[in-house]
């Protein structure tokens, strides 16, 4: 009897714990789902205006629309579309655009591009939150772009800067978004004042007080994400960025999102205080490869799949397209924008390293500068376009070239040291490049090849324009150029080495080019920091979690004094 009667207040207890426990695992698993997804997409370059297909190089026959950049400009519009409706398809609860949404920034553009974005949200009820590129201020000022994209941030927002359209927005559960214009109107590079640095503290701070994790997007990189990246691309990058990265690490800020130079990379930067911040840089909408970011964030860490367009809208197309470019553009449309983006890196780089070019942003006018110039560009462009492989009609080559110093260069379908240039450029935007230079043979016909380049260029310019090509990098680099100088100083020495010398230099050199060691740029989970928990809802749950361990201590208790009952 007293075994029964003792049972009775036991398996109260026990009801008890089992409903205290089930209420504090459902409260923390509540706490716990705090994941959020989203899509980042960026650089659209809208062009609403063209009427037939652009010819820029009447040469090319399936790539003559090429521009500088790339971009596929009369594709812009209907690759946004693609990217919003896949968006909406992939259970993406909002939609970061990272600037650049138009072309040439005129109201026009603006105009059709605000409309399609309203048409988008009209339809789902998924909100888009925009930030603005250089590109939306070549033909408008900030007030304007406010005006234009009101409805996409700016009138739901928590905070406005003053001087800016920068703006804070909550936007879904416990996730707060900092949005900052981070431009100087009316040049390519980054504005980002004290003033609005300031600014971006004040947000931050409000963030962890009201118990939100920061999602961050501007347009312009926080970090370097290629070797020498603030000397070859310095409009590319935010002015101070590791004295602002170091800032972002105390201020709670993790993830954030990019655009502007078209390209798939994540770069970090740990802070004295151990924590990191990753820049999520993403490939232009209206280029190779032509695609978006799918994001999940949770208190665990950061999800990243790069998400693909895929196919082309063929009956949106303007007139101008010839029967073989739709073709491929129904077949192979990534393979077709692979080849506009290379065939436009090829003709950016004989562009800068046109002499005309030198001599413009040098100030050269006329004289024996100009005439060393002309001599030594001239060569360098005939070494980039120069025949990588015998063709058997004794024509010069690079293959020949180096066969003299005693050495071979692999075989591959590269035609010239300028195709292999923007398949290796090609490779960095796409992301997650590997290619060692020990074990790679793209790496090692650069390597070889622009050894032998070099040689040639010394043999048709002579060591004294060599070493202006020095003088001039050394004048433009703030970095130190010592291998560069060894590697010119090594190249057609009298040494008997000379050539060993000089591809010794190269390999390491390249290997900071052709390697990137950070976290995948592609499909990567970033392990989160330890972010804390919604304050309100973490307090409750510690506090009845604290209520069923007592009772379980409680039982714990009594147990055993039944037993010896």
């Amino acid at each position: 009897m007293k075994k029964r009667f003792c049972l009775k207040p036991i398996s109260i207890l026990l009801t008890v714990i089992l409903m205290f426990g089930i209420l504090a695992a459902s409260l923390y698993a509540f706490a716990d789902d705090d994941s959020v997804t989203f899509t980042v997409g960026t650089d659209m370059h809208i062009e609403n205006t063209l009427t037939e297909l652009e010819i820029n190089y009447p040469e090319s026959e399936l790539y003559f629309q090429a521009s500088g950049s790339g971009n596929l400009y009369d594709q812009a519009a209907s690759l946004t579309e693609k990217f919003l409706n896949d968006s909406a398809d992939e259970g993406a609860s909002f939609i970061l655009i990272a600037g650049d949404l138009t072309r040439n920034g005129n109201e026009a553009q603006h105009r059709f591009t605000a409309s399609l974005l309203s048409d988008f949200e009209s339809k789902t009820g998924i909100q888009v939150y925009v930030v603005p590129g250089n590109h939306d201020y070549f033909r408008s000022t900030r007030e304007e772009f406010k005006e234009y994209y009101h409805s996409f941030g700016y009138d739901g927002a928590l905070a406005v800067h003053d001087s800016t359209a920068s703006y804070t927005a909550d936007v879904a559960g416990d996730y707060r978004l900092i949005a900052v214009d981070s431009n100087d109107p009316g040049n390519d590079g980054d504005g980002i004042t004290a003033s609005l640095l300031n600014w971006i503290e004040e947000q931050a701070n409000a963030a962890a007080r009201d118990g939100k994790k920061i999602i961050y997007m501007m347009h312009h990189p926080l970090l370097e994400h290629l070797y020498m990246g603030k000397l070859l691309m310095k409009d590319f990058i935010v002015r101070g960025s590791e004295r602002i990265a170091e800032k972002f690490t105390r201020w709670g800020i993790e993830y954030v999102f990019t655009g502007h130079e078209h390209g798939n990379d994540i770069a970090s930067f740990t802070g004295s205080n151990g924590k990191k911040v990753y820049d999520i840089l993403t490939t232009a909408l209206s280029s190779y490869p032509l695609e978006y970011r799918r994001v999940t964030l949770s208190e665990g860490g950061a999800d990243i799949k790069m998400k693909k367009i895929g196919e082309c809208d063929t009956s949106s197309l303007i007139p101008g397209y010839t029967s073989a470019q739709r073709e491929m553009l129904e077949t192979d449309y990534e393979g077709y924008a692979y080849g506009i983006f290379r065939y436009s890196v090829e003709k950016k780089i004989l562009r800068y390293t046109s002499p005309d070019f030198i001599k413009n942003k040098l100030k050269a006018g006329d004289g024996a500068l100009s005439d060393q110039i002309d001599i030594l560009f001239n060569a360098i462009n005939d070494a980039l376009n120069m025949p990588i492989y015998n063709s058997g009609d004794g024509a010069v080559s690079i293959e020949k070239l180096a066969k003299s110093k005693g050495v071979t260069i692999p075989r591959s379908d590269y035609g010239s040291l300028i195709k292999l240039a923007s398949a290796l450029v090609a490779n960095h935007y796409y992301g997650d490049e590997n290619l060692p230079s020990a074990s790679n043979t793209e790496a090692e016909i650069f390597i070889k090849g622009v050894n032998t380049g070099l040689e040639y260029i010394l043999s048709r310019a002579g060591r004294e324009n060599l070493n202006l090509l020095l003088e001039i990098i050394g004048a433009q680099s703030p970095l130190d150029t010592n291998e560069l100088g060894l590697l010119f100083r090594a190249v057609g020495s009298e040494k008997e080495n000379s050539y060993a010398v000089a591809e010794k230099l190269l390999y390491p050199l390249t290997d900071k080019f052709l390697i990137d060691s950070d976290v995948s740029d592609r499909d990567v989970f970033i392990p989160g920091q330890g972010s804390p928990q919604p304050r309100g809802l973490s307090a409750f749950a510690t506090f009845i979690n604290k209520i069923s361990e007592f009772i379980k201590r409680l039982f714990s208790f009594i147990f055993p004094l039944q037993n010896r009952m």
